[in-house]
């Protein structure tokens, strides 16, 4: 993670060297909606990048800290990105910016790192319930597929199919291409169905 002085080195070395077609640039998010991003790169013109065209692939550092992300392209206010120059202008009136060409297993490696990190701190994640399995549920979070046992699985959960449930990460072992990640749901998803006025499993 960048500190406060090496961001404001790149703010001043931005702003003085011209973008051109296939330079690397090193920005922070300033604020996300639906659809895009906006990057402070330290140029005259701040940048406005589609949110297909950002992943935590090209994360450096954070200046908020939480937890994992739900899917790769989950990019947050405080981040700090590295970032490619397509071209020096765009329909939004600044950069084309885009992600560099990095493979789906660097992405893979840093929700593997993160979910890590969630189980050794005790944060809570969000995963999308995929569908049954032998013993419980296969859960998806940002792209790496785990288990929740039935045990730790409320009955609500056979009825939420596809949707997104709080978990806590209760083992993770191996890496982000072979590895075991194991579950319990949080008692959190199970109390806002009831204050939604879904019946509980008692």
């Amino acid at each position: 993670m960048l500190t406060d002085e090496q961001l404001n080195i790149v703010r001043n070395s931005n702003h003085t060297v011209p973008l051109l077609k296939g330079m690397l640039v090193v920005g922070q998010v300033e604020k996300q909606d639906a659809d895009n991003v906006t990057v402070e790169t330290g140029h005259r013109i701040k940048a406005t990048v589609n949110r297909a065209d950002i992943s935590i692939g090209c994360l450096l550092g954070t200046s908020k800290p939480g937890a994992p992300r739900r899917t790769p392209y989950d990019v947050k206010a405080g981040d700090v990105v590295e970032l490619v120059v397509q071209d020096p202008w765009s329909p939004y009136k600044g950069p084309w910016l885009d992600m560099p060409h990095r493979s789906i297993d660097h992405l893979y490696k840093r929700v593997f790192g993160e979910l890590k990190a969630a189980h050794k701190k005790g944060i809570i994640v969000e995963g999308r319930v995929l569908n049954p399995v032998a013993g419980g549920y296969a859960v998806g979070i940002a792209g790496l597929v785990a288990f929740c046992p039935q045990s730790k699985a409320s009955l609500l959960m056979g009825r939420s199919l596809g949707s997104l449930r709080k978990f806590t990460v209760t083992r993770i072992v191996g890496n982000h291409n072979k590895h075991v990640i194991t579950l319990a749901e949080s008692v959190g998803s199970v109390n806002t169905e009831l204050d939604a006025g879904q019946s509980g499993p008692w």
